[in-house]
């Protein structure tokens, strides 16, 4: 993920990210004391993964690089759309489907 150094009012930026704040997206609220402040693991079915990746998508402003088993989002499409038409930049995302 890419962020932007300006900042769209009203709009969230991932300007001052980190990894902590993905914590609300766990089943417990929160990531352990030994966890690696390089990664986080989400596991479907388990953790908020849709809302992990809505909390990025809604606000990366440069380009998107993934890849995802079985990627079949609405919902993510929409911003992906959106926020191509929104901004001056190009929102680039590579979705590697794989059939499942």
């Amino acid at each position: 993920m890419s962020t932007d150094t300006t900042t769209t009012p009203g709009h969230p930026t991932l300007q001052h990210f980190t990894l902590d704040d993905l914590a609300a997206y766990t089943a417990e609220q929160a990531f352990g004391p030994t966890a690696s402040p390089d990664f986080r693991v989400f596991y479907v079915g388990r953790d908020d993964v849709h809302g992990v990746l809505m909390h990025l998508f809604t606000r990366v402003s440069l380009s998107v690089k993934m890849n995802m088993f079985g990627y079949d989002d609405d919902d993510l499409n929409k911003v992906s759309s959106t926020s191509i038409r929104r901004s001056s930049k190009d929102l680039a995302t590579a979705h590697a489907l794989v059939p499942g």
